[in-house]
């Protein structure tokens, strides 16, 4: 990022709101009681939920198909 045009633009370069605004969107959605997630599946759902906000998910099905979905066998 470039901190010093966004300064001289007036920009706000702090990550305090941002921050602040994710720990009760974690809470909500990811620490409810009985959960645990890996990161590297955390991760994936992040992404998801990221490219449905953005109303970005269904252009970016076929990209995202070799990276999260895997074969399941019976044992």
């Amino acid at each position: 990022m470039r901190y010093a045009t966004a300064r001289a633009r007036g920009f706000p370069i702090g990550s305090g709101v941002t921050e602040g605004a994710c720990k009760p969107v974690v809470t909500a959605c990811f620490k409810r009681s009985d959960q645990r997630w890996s990161e590297r599946c955390l991760s994936g759902c992040w992404t998801v939920r990221a490219q449905r906000l953005s109303e970005r998910l269904r252009s970016s099905g076929g990209a995202m198909e070799g990276a999260y979905l895997r074969e399941i066998r019976a044992a």
